[in-house]
C-alpha cells in the first residue's frame, strides 16, 4: 500500500469513529424554523418577554407582569405604575404561577358515577347533561341557581345576563371574609354598600384597630406601598390596637395589646373625646349624639387594659395630627361588638372630616353583590327545603370554609344535581357535586377584574391552554348560547372586546391591552351623614362586656388567606 493511500484510509477510520462516539445511534437532531413565524415582534429564541394582567388569587385584583420564555410564563410581579399595586406583589400573587402548573389541576370534564368514581366526558356532553337537569329541575317546580366567588367588572354583568336568559337565579357572592360588619356600618353611616379606599399616603398619623393592613385586609400589597410612602414624605406615625399578636401590630411605630372584644370601648370613648373637646369638623345631628354611648376614661381604661395616660395620651396624638386616618378590621369587627366597632370607626371619620380626604368613596370597593354568612344561612334552609334543583358552583369553596355549625355540606346533598367549575377535584365542595368542570387559569384566559371604581385591569392569555379547560366567562357565555339556541355565537374574547371598545373607546382596547390595565378619572361625589339610619343602627347597639377567658382567633393566613391558596 502506497503511503499516501495509507494516510487516507487512516483519516477515513477517525472520521468514522468520531462520528459514531458523538452519538450518531441516538438518532439526528435537526434546527427546523418555525413552520408559522410567531405574531409577537419581540419574540426572540431563549429571551424574555412581558406581557401585562391580573392576579386572581384573592379579590385584591393587583396588575401582574408575566415575564415569558419561549411562551412558558416564567415569573411573576407587579405592574410598575398600577394604582392599585404599583410593581409590589404578594407572595401568594407571586406563587399563582404554581397554580398555572400544579400537577393535580382538572384536565377535562369528570361526571360522577354512582359508586363515587369519577368518568372523563366532552364539554359537550357536560352541556347538554347541565340543560337536561335544569330542565328537569323547572319541572319539578325547583330553582337552579349560581352561586361563585367575588366577581366584577364584565363577568358579573355576564352573569346577571345569563341569569335573565336562562332564568338561573344569582345568588349573593360567597366570600368567607366578606368585611360585613364594616359594611353595614358604612351603609347605615353613609348609604353606600361599599368599604372605601383608605388614603394611607395622605396620613400623618394612623390609628389601626385589628385591620392585618400589611397581612390580609383589603388590599395589603396596596397598604404596604402607601405605608412607605407616607413615612418618607408625611413622617407618619402609626399605632396599632389588638388583642393578639399579628405582623401588622408589630410593624407599627407602637403596638398597644387590648383585651379581647374591648376595642368598641375604646372607639366609643375616642369619639366622645372627640365631641368633648370640639374639634370636630362635621357636626353630628341631636338625634345621633344623643344616642351615642358614654364611655368614660375609666371605663375604658378597666374594659381594654390600656391605662388612662395612654388612652389620653392616644387620643390627644390623634386630634394634633393634620391628617389622621382610623382603619378597623380584621378580629375587631368579626367579634360580638364588631358591629359596633364599625358603626363607631364610621362616625369617627365623618366627624374629623376623613371622609373629604384619606377615606375615598370616589375609589371605593364595590360590595353589593356580596353577601354574608346570613345568606349562606338562608341558602342552606332552601336546600334542606328541597327548593333547590341546580346548583352552579363557579371558583368558590363554601363547603371548606364556611362554619360547620351551618350545615352547609349535608344540605347541598339536597340539591337535585350540583356543578363544581373548579381547578381541583379534591376540594370539600368538589368532593360533594356530580359533575366537575376544569377552570381555566387566569393566565390562559382573557377577562377583566375591577378591584375599586375607575380601575379596570385587563386579563389575557400568555400561554396555549395545558388542558380542556374553561373560564367562568367562556363557561356561561357557551352554556347560555346553547339554552337560547344561539350556540356558536360570539367567542368570549369578542364579547369582552365589545365591551371594552364601549367603556375605553375602540382605538384604545390594543392600548389598555398591551399596558395591562385603565384608569378613569375619580368623580368625587359629596359624602353625607344619614342621619336616620345612623340613629336606628345606634339604637341597636348593646355594648357586651367583652370576651372573657381563654380566646381562640382562626385568622386568614397571609401565606393561604381563606385556604384557597394552600395547594401553592
Amino acid at each position: 500500500m502506497k503511503r499516501r493511500d495509507f494516510l487516507k484510509f487512516v483519516g477515513m477510520a477517525s472520521s468514522a469513529a468520531v462520528l459514531t462516539s458523538c452519538g450518531a445511534e441516538k438518532g439526528t437532531e435537526k434546527i427546523i424554523p418555525f413552520l408559522i413565524p410567531p405574531e409577537e415582534e419581540d419574540y426572540l429564541p431563549g429571551e424574555a418577554m412581558y406581557r401585562y394582567s391580573a392576579c386572581t388569587e384573592c379579590p385584591a385584583g393587583c396588575g401582574v407582569e408575566v415575564k415569558i420564555v419561549d411562551f412558558n410564563p416564567k415569573k411573576l410581579e407587579g405592574t410598575k405604575g398600577h394604582p392599585i399595586n404599583d410593581g409590589a406583589l404578594c407572595l401568594r400573587g407571586q406563587a399563582s404561577l404554581m397554580r398555572l402548573y400544579h400537577p393535580q389541576r382538572l384536565k377535562s370534564p369528570l361526571k360522577r358515577n354512582p359508586d363515587g368514581s369519577l368518568t372523563p366526558i366532552s364539554w359537550e356532553e357536560a352541556y347538554q347533561l347541565i340543560l337536561d337537569k335544569m330542565q328537569e329541575a323547572q319541572g319539578q317546580g325547583r330553582r337552579n341557581v349560581w352561586l361563585s366567588g367575588m366577581t366584577g367588572g364584565s363577568l358579573s354583568a355576564l352573569i346577571d345576563e345569563f341569569s335573565r336568559k336562562t332564568g338561573v337565579e344569582r345568588l349573593p357572592e360567597y366570600e368567607l371574609y366578606s368585611q360585613a360588619n364594616l359594611r353595614e356600618a358604612y351603609k347605615s353611616v353613609f348609604g353606600r354598600d361599599e368599604i372605601p379606599a383608605y388614603t394611607i399616603e395622605k396620613a400623618d398619623f394612623l390609628l389601626t384597630c385589628g385591620a392585618d393592613i400589611i397581612e390580609t385586609f383589603m388590599n395589603p400589597v396596596e397598604s404596604g406601598v402607601q405605608l412607605q410612602k407616607a413615612r418618607e414624605h408625611n413622617e407618619l406615625k402609626w399605632v396599632h390596637l389588638e388583642p393578639h399578636a399579628s405582623l401588622t401590630g408589630f410593624k407599627a411605630d407602637e403596638r398597644k395589646v387590648i383585651k379581647p372584644g374591648s376595642e368598641a370601648y375604646v372607639l366609643a370613648f375616642l369619639l366622645n373625646f372627640i365631641l368633648t373637646s370640639k374639634v370636630a369638623k362635621n357636626d353630628l345631628p341631636s338625634s345621633v349624639e344623643g344616642r351615642l354611648p358614654t364611655v368614660t376614661e375609666a371605663e375604658a381604661a378597666e374594659k381594654s387594659g390600656l391605662s388612662t395616660e395612654e388612652l389620653t395620651h392616644l387620643a390627644e396624638a390623634f386630634l394634633a395630627a393634620a391628617n389622621p386616618l382610623l382603619i378597623v378590621g380584621g378580629v375587631s369587627t368579626a367579634q360580638p361588638n364588631g358591629a359596633a366597632v364599625a358603626l363607631f370607626t364610621a362616625l369617627i371619620q365623618w366627624t374629623l372630616g376623613m371622609t373629604d380626604s384619606v377615606v375615598d368613596f370616589s375609589r371605593s370597593r364595590d360590595y353589593s353583590r356580596v353577601g354574608t354568612l346570613r345568606d349562606v344561612q338562608r341558602l342552606a334552609g332552601r336546600l334542606n327545603n328541597g327548593e333547590i334543583g341546580v346548583m352552579l358552583i363557579a371558583n368558590t369553596d363554601p363547603v371548606g370554609t364556611a362554619p360547620a355549625s351551618i350545615g352547609l355540606k349535608d344540605a347541598l346533598r339536597q340539591a337535585s344535581f350540583r356543578v363544581a367549575l373548579t381547578d381541583f377535584a379534591d376540594t370539600p365542595t368538589a368532593r360533594t357535586c356530580d359533575l366537575l368542570l376544569p377552570l381555566a387559569h387566569s393566565l390562559e384566559s382573557w377577562g377583566d377584574v375591577s378591584p375599586r371604581k375607575g380601575v379596570t385591569t385587563v386579563l389575557q392569555p400568555v400561554i396555549d391552554r395545558l388542558y380542556d379547560s374553561r373560564s367562568e366567562g367562556e363557561f356561561l357565555l357557551e352554556l347560555m348560547q346553547k339554552a337560547t339556541g344561539a350556540a356558536g355565537g360570539q367567542s368570549y374574547e369578542a364579547y369582552l372586546r365589545n365591551r371594552w371598545s364601549r367603556a375605553f373607546g375602540a382605538a384604545n382596547v390594543d392600548k389598555v391591552i398591551q399596558t395591562g390595565y385603565h384608569e378613569a378619572p375619580a368623580s368625587p361625589g359629596a359624602v353625607r351623614l344619614a342621619s336616620g339610619p345612623v340613629a336606628t343602627a345606634l339604637s341597636r347597639v348593646k355594648l357586651d362586656a367583652g370576651l372573657s377567658g381563654n380566646v381562640l382567633y382562626a385568622l386568614p393566613s397571609i401565606r393561604t388567606y381563606d385556604g384557597r391558596s394552600k395547594a401553592l
